[in-house]
């Protein structure tokens, strides 16, 4: 735990779908032999693969029980289903100024915006402030520094992602910063009905 200035203790939080692990190590794979030399291209490590739903950034330890509230009400709301993955990569801002790399969801896209749509609804109901931009359902495998153009690269790449996921819990994370990178902690998971 940290202190913020004030002296409340704090942790940094994010709200998160969980991938199964078999998807996580095939999404990992596809992308880790065509940019393993580069240093520009910080891939994501293997168990920290996920779908973020809210990143809530440094939060006092005392508003966690009524954060994990609110994820446990949207959870109650929403049946499980399952959703697909898309075969082709995309890239916030673009392909060609990249400076995140994502699997893209397919069918299921709508479901999973539910899900966020309500979270923030019950959030913001604990003074929780809404996220201003739109929100898009990927999964975040590699981080770049310095955009590049990854048009011609990223078009070589294929998820070999054919099976639908199941999407059956929300997580609530704690994410540590240590001089090797995030460690990501699940403090608590919810079922979806």
């Amino acid at each position: 735990m940290r202190d913020l200035d004030s002296g409340q203790k704090c942790k940094r939080l994010f709200i998160a779908l969980i991938i199964p692990e078999g998807i996580r190590k095939s999404l990992f794979k596809s992308i880790s032999g065509l940019y393993a030399g580069d240093r520009e291209i910080r891939q994501v490590p293997v168990d920290n693969i996920h779908l973020t739903l809210k990143f809530l950034g440094d939060t006092g330890c005392d508003r966690i029980e009524k954060i994990a509230h609110a994820v446990k009400q949207t959870s109650e709301k929403f049946e499980k289903f399952y959703y697909f993955i898309s075969e082709k990569p995309g890239a916030f801002p673009s392909l060609k100024s990249a400076g995140v790399m994502f699997a893209q969801v397919d069918d299921g896209s709508k479901k999973i915006e539910s899900i966020f749509t309500e979270l923030e609804n019950m959030l913001c109901k604990i003074k929780i402030r809404k996220e201003p931009r739109k929100f898009v359902s990927h999964i975040t495998l590699a981080r770049i520094r310095n955009r590049k153009d990854l048009t011609i690269s990223a078009g070589k790449l294929m998820f070999e992602v054919k099976n639908p996921v199941l999407c059956s819990k929300i997580a609530l994370f704690e994410s540590v910063l240590k001089p090797s990178g995030a460690e990501y902690m699940t403090l608590n998971e919810f079922e979806l009905k």
